[in-house]
């Protein structure tokens, strides 16, 4: 594999250490695409999209979440429009999960409507959990700055943003490498044998000759290559009919996208044509394209042309292997990431055979849930349903919202998560913004369910971090006083009510191990529950 020259920026050592432990080894399949011995440092990325336009930027987006070589620290709309691109990107973020990446606004104005608008129509920005920057042109300049490593820049659309970084601060590009979809090189769209002026390049040709300019390190995937992804047949139904929360969003997103084109059947058959995943996948390998090392210039009316005084950089200019790129497209968009997919199935399973019953209340969460054995004869009066895995953080819970949630239509929905979540070494603030996407996520389609997060409790097993445990309760305290749909249910108090001051609770509320519950500690929280019940 020819590998790129990164020596100034520290990059080349980088690769070097991947390729030894094997990533980036020769792979002609899509198992050896991912084959691990070992386990990389992920790469830092920020990626610049003008996502809803096209739909290809969400196939995209959600490759990269779906792909572990890669650390996503910032995603920032580009072109205008900058609250809509902002909203279908919070709102991906939100399925992945992955509320801890931040948004930028795209520079520019915008009526903020696009083809993908139905899918964000109930959808507040300033919901999201994360943080969002106003200025995203700033926020790529301070992401880059500040890292203690180099970032790559997965740039998917025009490039004003990035023409705009570089002009305030000509540095990044001394602290980053650049890997963009741009550009026709020797064929055009469609495998075309004319050259075409590519339409990230020529929307805005001042721009990208800017960014063209810049003395980073460049890789491209132009028409000659992205030009020709499409998923048909049995690969695009693998993802159609796919219950992974990511490719369901892809789909819907899709759909309303061809919706808004007036064609909606094309939703049901294939992808359209999916340039700008091959810019991500050339973030963290090349095996599958066959690179040559090019001089590029662009000209005022957007053609990319070969020319011995424009800037060196690697082109993607030819498919060694295309259907194994799309092989690990599929794979990644589709395979189940979460450890609990078993236990998720055999609740689906159990559903078919005996079908829960609608306007429940639902207990759901980690092990204090699974292990809530007593839950129907502790309410008696209530029809319950307990759909708790053991080991289980805010984020498998967001991941499977749509599985183990939503599908029951509950009247009210008592969640115990967070206790894993500190233990883990996540934040309490951390974890604040994960039950905030818990709810986020219930609202959409059950905006008028009530949400009652039991308290993190604490335990003789983990007393140590009674501290964060107990900033995290008290943060999402703070969230019920102001929400009327919101309830915080104050089983700690109760537990340490008996213990010395600076104890942990006596140990006849918990079994051997100082973690979980006992009878007797069950019977307390059935009464601090019934009384939430009560007073609702």
């Amino acid at each position: 594999m020819r590998r790129c020259s990164f020596e100034r920026r520290g990059f080349r050592f980088l690769l070097f250490l991947v390729s030894a432990i094997g990533v980036w080894g020769a792979m002609t399949t899509v198992r050896a695409a991912e084959s691990t011995a070992a386990e990389p440092r992920p790469i830092p990325v920020i990626y610049d999209s003008d996502i809803g336009d096209d739909i290809d930027d969400t196939w995209a987006l959600a490759f990269l979440l779906k792909s572990p070589e890669l650390d996503v620290k910032l995603v920032v709309g580009d072109y205008g429009n900058p609250i809509y691109r902002g909203k279908l990107m919070a709102k991906l973020l939100e399925v992945a999960g992955r509320t801890d990446v931040a948004v930028g606004l795209a520079a520019g104005g915008g009526n903020g409507e696009g083809r993908q608008s139905a899918w964000i129509q109930d959808y507040d920005l300033s919901t999201y959990p994360g943080k969002v920057y106003k200025d995203g042109v700033q926020a790529i300049i301070d992401t880059i700055m500040q890292s203690p490593e180099p970032i790559t820049v997965i740039a998917v659309g025009p490039l004003p943003n990035l023409a705009l970084a570089l002009e305030r601060e000509p540095r990044i590009a001394e602290k980053a490498r650049f890997v963009g979809m741009h550009g026709s090189v020797r064929l055009g769209y469609g495998g075309n044998k004319t050259p075409a002026a590519e339409y990230n390049v020529r929307a805005d040709a001042s721009s990208c000759q800017k960014v063209f300019k810049a003395p980073w390190d460049m890789v491209i995937a132009p028409l000659d290559t992205c030009g020709l992804i499409h998923l048909r047949g049995e690969k695009y139904k693998k993802v159609l009919e796919s219950k992974e929360p990511l490719a369901r969003a892809v789909i819907e997103n899709y759909r309303a996208w061809a919706a808004a084109q007036k064609n909606p059947d094309m939703a049901n058959h294939a992808s359209s044509t999916l340039f700008d995943t091959e810019a991500v996948y050339l973030a963290w390998a090349e095996d599958l394209v066959q690179i040559e090392e090019l001089n590029i210039s662009v000209t005022d009316d957007g053609m990319t042309v070969e020319d011995p005084k424009g800037k060196t950089m690697r082109v993607a200019t030819a498919w060694k292997n295309m259907g194994a790129f799309e092989d690990l497209l599929v794979q990644r968009l589709t395979e189940p990431t979460n450890r609990f997919e078993k236990d998720i199935a055999a609740f689906e399973k159990a559903d078919l055979t005996s079908p829960a019953p609608k306007g429940a209340v639902l207990f759901t969460g980690s092990s204090s849930i699974r292990m809530w054995n007593s839950l129907r004869e502790d309410f008696p009066n209530i029809k319950t349903i307990r759909r708790g895995f053991g080991g289980s953080q805010f984020s498998d819970l967001i991941h499977f919202v749509d599985r183990i949630v939503i599908p029951y239509a509950p009247r009210m929905i008592f969640v115990y998560e967070g206790d894993n979540d500190i233990a883990s070494g996540k934040s309490p603030e951390h974890v604040e913004r994960d039950y905030r996407t818990f709810v986020n996520s219930v609202r959409r389609s059950l905006p008028d369910t009530r949400i009652g997060f039991i308290a993190i409790k604490p335990s003789i097993a983990r007393w140590n971090l009674w501290g964060p445990i107990a900033e995290a309760n008290n943060r999402i305290a703070r969230l019920a006083e102001s929400d009327p749909l919101l309830t915080y249910v104050d089983i700690a108090t109760p537990m340490l009510k008996n213990a010395p001051a600076g104890s942990p609770p006596p140990a006849s509320l918990f079994v051997k191990d100082g973690l979980h519950l006992s009878a007797e500690g069950y019977a307390l929280w059935t009464r601090v529950v019934q009384a939430a019940l009560d007073s609702q």
